[in-house]
């Protein structure tokens, strides 16, 4: 807003920016500002994810579990991945219980990532009065099919524009992905019917800083979430 004081606003956000921008588009909705294209880049509700993950067969889940373990035991950059593996757990439990007690996230345990997958977690959105675009990536035919809309389906009543763009998840930003998302992400401003100019676009990516939107996906206790990952 201190680039532009009104709307229309275009909104677009990555993996969990993509949480961050929703929320932002519906305190906009919600103050009568109007909300142009919200994109959300390769970007599940973060409840989704959690229910997929149950819908897992076994087998898969035996073959995950040996590929992790070979990584640890063979895989280059072990010691590394062991390491990660193990900050993340200890993070994950002492986010909880701090949660269960009421008090602040401490600050010095675990990474941002780690802060935002907390904070995603214990997000629960509502529902929107726009519509959505959702660029995603294409399903994996090796997993059990899911919900093409990625979860968001039943929390914009403008509905869910669903288009599909090239590589996995972390590469959507890289050539030659990055160009077929361009284009993607071109069309939805060109039906929008009003291209956006540099002041009335915002990009929450894995580096991004919302904190005013982010203050929304924080749970009740966390005062330290600033910025998107």
């Amino acid at each position: 807003r201190a680039k532009q004081a009104s709307g229309p606003y275009h909104l677009d956000g990555y993996s969990f920016g993509g949480l961050v921008v929703f929320e932002m588009a519906r305190h906009f909705a919600l103050q009568g500002d109007e909300v142009g294209v919200t994109a959300l880049l390769d970007a599940p509700e973060w409840r989704y994810i959690s229910k997929t993950g149950k819908n897992v067969s076994t087998g898969q889940k035996l073959h995950r579990f040996y590929a992790r373990l070979m990584r640890m035991l063979r895989g280059p950059g072990r010691r590394e991945y062991l390491t990660d593996a193990v900050r993340q757990r200890v993070s994950k439990l002492i986010f909880k219980g701090s949660a269960l007690l009421g008090r602040p996230i401490p600050q010095r345990f675990g990474t941002l990532s780690d802060i935002n997958a907390h904070a995603a977690a214990s997000y629960v959105p509502q529902p929107y009065p726009g519509k959505l675009s959702l660029l995603r990536t294409r399903p994996d035919p090796h997993l059990p099919r899911g919900d093409y809309q990625l979860g968001w389906g039943g929390l914009a009543a403008g509905g869910v524009e669903v288009h599909e763009i090239t590589g996995h998840h972390l590469e959507i930003t890289d050539e030659p992905n990055v160009q077929v998302l361009a284009e993607k992400l071109r069309g939805c401003l060109d039906r929008a019917g009003q291209p956006a100019s540099p002041a009335a676009a915002h990009h929450a990516g894995p580096a991004g800083n919302d904190a005013a939107a982010a203050k929304e996906l924080r749970p009740p206790e966390q005062t330290i979430l600033e910025s998107c990952a």
